[in-house]
């Protein structure tokens, strides 16, 4: 994973924290706060470095990626979710946040940490994928239906967010061909394709943050 990543989704989150009193930024706020949580653990050295010490210091193995997992399906539903209120349906939003504690559960129910079977992990790889994938197909969705709704000065941030959702499910299918294809190695380039639906939503949020901030200013 790029060192970049991580960075540029944790300036997104820094620059909306401002926001966070408002309710109606906070799933967006927090979607790619939780991105940049999940890029930075994903990086080989980081990943490394906490499977060593947590390893060693709790005996659970796998943990970085588990934490990595689990920001990364919520990240995707919160994402969706900021999405969707735009569209204004409460009800998606509610099916969303119930779906999204259920993955959460799997996730956890199916964590071994010592030695665990080859299945449980296939099986984790597959929740994350769907998960990937079905999530980024709401924001794509969600991102079109909304879009000729908008104000003009959010139609960029959700182009860009419309784009994010796309490369999302590009990323989750890939992850399904290479897990049906085990013979299959992407080597380096699945760090750069898994990096693409990142930037997007993160330079998404930059632009609507800005372009709100400065709607705001305007009106004062």
């Amino acid at each position: 994973m790029n060192n970049a990543v991580p960075l540029l989704a944790a300036i997104a989150a820094a620059v909306r924290a401002p926001r966070w009193r408002n309710p109606v930024s906070r799933p967006l706020t927090l979607g790619v706060a939780l991105l940049a949580v999940w890029a930075l653990l994903r990086a080989p050295a980081v990943n490394r470095w906490g499977d060593d010490l947590t390893t060693s210091a709790t005996q659970l193995e796998r943990l970085p990626g588990l934490i990595a997992d689990v920001s990364l399906v919520a990240a995707g539903v919160l994402l969706a979710i900021a999405v969707a209120q735009a569209w204004g349906r409460s009800g998606l939003i509610k099916a969303a946040y119930t779906a999204l504690a259920a993955v959460e559960v799997v996730l956890l129910a199916t964590y071994d940490p010592f030695d665990a079977p080859e299945w449980v992990l296939t099986a984790q790889k597959w929740i994350i994928a769907g998960a990937v994938t079905l999530g980024s197909a709401a924001i794509f969705a969600a991102a079109c239906i909304t879009y000729r709704a908008l104000p003009s000065r959010l139609r960029l941030p959700m182009a860009v967010f419309m784009l994010g959702g796309l490369l999302g499910v590009t990323v989750g299918i890939v992850r399904g061909v290479v897990l049906l294809l085990p013979g299959v190695h992407l080597g380096d380039s699945w760090a750069v394709l898994g990096s693409l639906p990142v930037y997007a939503f993160a330079i998404g949020s930059l632009i609507a943050a800005a372009r709100t901030r400065h709607a705001t200013t305007t009106e004062k």
